[in-house]
């Protein structure tokens, strides 16, 4: 299954991250760290937005 078709599976929040996901495959990467910088921000973005109860394992 391609990331395209995943995407285009889901729903809501994780679809946006599984997008984010797909599109940070794709960057060029010259420096690692501002890179993980960059992707750290994102994904803290994403954890912050959803719902506790999806936290609860």
């Amino acid at each position: 299954m391609s990331f395209s078709e995943l995407i285009d599976k889901l729903e809501g929040e994780l679809k946006s991250f599984v997008a984010f996901v797909e599109d940070a495959s794709r960057w060029k990467t010259t420096d690692e760290g501002k890179c993980l910088e960059k992707f750290g921000a994102i994904v803290r973005q994403f954890y912050e937005k959803l719902p506790r109860k999806v936290l609860r394992i």
